[in-house]
């Protein structure tokens, strides 16, 4: 996370004690994931759901769980199913529910090596139910929430990082670069984000969107074809946000995770965000 000079000069002076005492002390102790000691994590998060067969988004969903520290044990419950690994996250980075059957299985993924940038607090994931009928599936973002004691009232802050998803125009995206801007003062949220294939520049921004707690959702979108606006949202559209862990050097998060899908006549997609 980047704070402006304007800023750290502002939450600095508000968190001096009459005795010059420390600032930016969070209200809650936050382990990053890399943590090996015997404490638990709440995980929080959320995440698109989509039929299995055939892959359609139809909406997005909260993600929680737990993370045991030592021992690398993971619950983990979003539109994808529910799982309880006792053994973590393996050398492959995958999780298998230990109540799988032959009949009814869930797995998961925490983390992705097409993720280019180091995020301590949020990960990448996906996971999927398959039954002997049907299958439920999810992608998304989870981890440690920063707590809403800990958002800032003041000041703004600039999170790079990159999206990874699809959409109709320009396929797959790979660490495309992102950018999102935040105005505390405001309790307001913009994300910009582009990728290239094909001869065509897709531009997504959302612009607007409320800060309620420590997520935010919301927000007017932009879609651009080599920088002409075109209808990628005359069908719909879905931005959702959350901040994750804390920066003690500037009092505020330290890395953020979002979901942005959106669909019109001209363009259509969905894409996972993560920055820091």
């Amino acid at each position: 996370m980047h704070f402006s000079k304007l800023t750290m000069i502002s939450i600095s002076l508000a968190g001096l004690t009459a005795c010059g005492g420390s600032v930016n002390s969070p209200n809650e102790t936050y382990y990053e994931f890399q943590n090996t000691g015997p404490v638990t994590s709440q995980l929080t998060g959320r995440a698109f759901g989509y039929s299995d067969a055939v892959r359609i988004v139809v909406g997005d969903g909260p993600a929680a769980g737990t993370l045991q520290h030592d021992t690398g044990a993971i619950t983990l419950q979003s539109p994808g199913g529910s799982l309880s690994d006792a053994d973590g996250v393996d050398g492959n980075g995958d999780l298998f529910d230990d109540n799988n059957t032959s009949n009814a299985q869930t797995i998961a993924t925490l983390g992705d090596n097409a993720y280019t940038g180091t995020y301590n607090f949020v990960r990448p994931f996906s996971q999927s139910f398959l039954g002997q009928t049907f299958g439920l599936g999810a992608v998304g973002f989870v981890g440690m929430a920063t707590n809403a004691t800990d958002i800032p009232v003041t000041g703004t802050a600039t999170f790079a990082g990159e999206a990874h998803g699809s959409t109709q125009t320009t396929g797959n995206w790979v660490a495309a670069p992102a950018t999102i801007s935040t105005n505390f003062a405001t309790g307001t949220v913009d994300v910009l984000t582009a990728n290239t294939a094909g001869g065509v520049t897709e531009g997504i921004s959302v612009t607007g969107m409320t800060i309620a707690g420590n997520e935010f959702s919301g927000g007017s979108f932009s879609i651009t074809h080599n920088n002409a606006v075109v209808d990628g949202t005359s069908f719909g559209t879905l931005a959702n946000g959350m901040f994750y862990g804390y920066d003690t050097g500037t009092g505020g998060p330290d890395e953020v995770g979002v979901l942005l899908s959106h669909a019109g006549a001209d363009a259509s997609g969905a894409l996972t965000i993560l920055a820091d």
